[in-house]
């Protein structure tokens, strides 16, 4: 494995003292491409020739992919749970609101480890933060320590990331030194990070003369999207491009135009080859269970898929009202398929007019069957930057037009050209 800096060796060393203290929360800071994930492969290596009984969380699947992408890389096998999975959550419905949350099924237990590893800090929202620290004053001597970095964009809702500001972590640690990004990326990151006039304005995009960062008129810009999208790699590699915006109806427009150009305007819904994203966790029922626990997730929010073949029309009955669906073959990232059931658009009108009914009857049983039987999903060509945090992209089309007036500016711009592993691409 390749040696660690001398800001990384500082920050192991304190490691190593906080997992020997009495204490129970350390907070290891970093900007992009500081190194915070190759320190933590250190210490997991670490660990595990200690027989440490450790686990190791991040908020989203595309965080925990990117975390074992780098052990990958460094030679090292890393199993990582979201920490919805570590919390033992499942969605529910709050019958108040008729909002899907999530909530824990009872305590969370950590007295099986002795290190808990939670990556993607900044996206851990005081609710889940709270519901750690509980769990962790309960067992005998559990430690937890947190990784991320603070100048990416908050939890939806939120100001700061709860983990950055707490007075219950005791024990800190700050990367500095940039090891990765060498090229024009990260230079222009880490200045909209530090200077705080790009929290009110747009930085002005220069093409870069390394080419990490290339600046096109928008018509030309578009062109260079479809080029992307329609390359090979990009077919075997999810992750070889995504055109990144603010606005979920920006990411609509954009992934209609993607899909125009791959399939022709007059394609069908889904065609074979379509990359999809779980706009929420997608349900199966579980045999032989009743009441909360008979809805198991099959996908969780954010996981993706590929349309595997053409989808056939289906109808389905329930509570004595047919609902007509698209039966739509998938393969997950994980490797399995599966039939997801999407409604037509006349289905979806007529199931939104029954849970209003629902909620309003407040039979809360029905509006929970109902909302779970049949599969929130979208196209996954354009992300929110929000969506795509904690992954990493070989090329990100950053549409900063879209970007104009968003409260969260200096922080929006800082994620989503930290996302990208070789380029970003910026339209005039």
């Amino acid at each position: 494995m390749i040696k660690l800096t001398q800001g990384q060796r500082q920050a192991l060393e304190k490691l190593k003292s906080f997992l020997r203290s009495n204490h129970s929360f350390f907070r290891l800071s970093g900007y992009a491409g500081t190194g915070k994930s190759f320190l933590i492969c250190h210490l997991i290596e670490w660990l595990d020739a200690h027989d440490f009984e450790f686990v190791i969380a991040a908020p989203t699947n595309k965080a925990a992919k990117s975390l074992i992408q780098v052990g990958t890389a460094v030679g090292i096998n890393i199993d990582v749970k979201t920490v919805a999975q570590l919390l033992g959550q499942q969605p529910e419905i709050n019958e108040e609101t008729g909002e899907e949350e999530f909530t824990s099924a009872g305590d969370a237990e950590f007295d099986d480890y002795d290190v808990m590893i939670i990556d993607e800090f900044s996206m851990i929202n005081r609710s889940n933060f709270e519901e750690i620290v509980t769990a962790i004053a309960s067992t005998i001597n559990t430690k937890v320590i947190f990784v991320g970095d603070e100048a990416q964009l908050p939890p939806v809702k939120e100001q700061q990331p709860i983990v950055a500001i707490s007075e219950a972590i005791d024990d800190t640690a700050t990367l500095d030194q940039v090891v990765r990004y060498e090229g024009e990326i990260a230079l222009v990151a880490e200045k909209i990070r530090r200077e705080e006039l790009y929290a009110r304005r747009m930085y002005d995009f220069q093409t870069s003369p390394d080419q990490t960062i290339v600046c096109q008129p928008r018509k030309e810009w578009l062109e260079t999207v479809t080029e992307y999208f329609q390359a090979d790699n990009c077919k075997s590699n999810p992750d070889y491009t995504r055109l990144l915006v603010w606005r979920n109806k920006t990411a609509g427009d954009a992934n209609r135009f993607v899909r125009s150009r791959l399939w022709g305007k007059e394609a069908p819904i889904f065609v074979p080859g379509d990359r999809l994203i779980a706009r929420k966790p997608l349900f199966r029922v579980r045999p032989g269970q009743k009441g909360k626990n008979r809805w198991g997730v099959l996908i969780n929010n954010s996981e993706e898929c590929s349309v595997i073949e053409q989808p056939t029309i289906k109808e389905l009955s329930f509570d004595k009202i047919a609902y007509q669906y698209r039966s739509v073959p998938v393969k997950t990232d994980a490797g399995f398929e599966v039939n997801l059931s999407v409604l037509t658009e006349q289905g979806e009108r007529l199931r939104d007019e029954m849970i209003k009914d629902y909620v309003a009857k407040k039979q809360w049983n029905k509006y929970f069957d109902l909302s779970r039987t049949f599969d929130d999903v979208t196209y996954a060509y354009s992300l929110t930057v929000h969506k795509a945090q904690g992954s990493s992209i070989d090329y990100v089309f950053l549409d900063t037009e879209d970007m104009q007036g968003c409260p969260d500016l200096q922080k929006m711009l800082y994620t989503a050209l930290t996302r990208a592993k070789v380029r970003v691409y910026i339209p005039l």
